[in-house]
């Protein structure tokens, strides 16, 4: 399965973390710090445990954000990424 605009990756996903998906742009994004007060050393810094590795620039990706049983965010899968159906 392919992650789109109109298909999000199945529920129960990360062992059955995932509750639901929501349409987000990237959370770990520059553009996501915005008004933060954080600079761009901050971000450079920052770590965040990712399979993409640190804070990300360039175009913000938009996608599914996995929500948990609580309703935090706490993953992302940009749109056009295969996923185990």
């Amino acid at each position: 399965m392919i992650t789109s605009k109109l298909q999000a990756p199945p529920v129960g996903g990360m062992g059955g973390f995932i509750h639901s998906w929501e349409r987000t742009a990237d959370p770990w994004h520059r553009d996501a710090f915005k008004g933060t007060g954080l600079t761009d050393a901050d971000l450079d810094n920052a770590l965040v445990i990712s399979l993409e590795g640190p804070i990300r620039g360039g175009v913000r990706a938009e996608g599914w954000g996995g929500l948990d049983w609580c309703g935090n965010l706490i993953c992302f899968v940009p749109d056009g990424t295969e996923v185990q159906a």
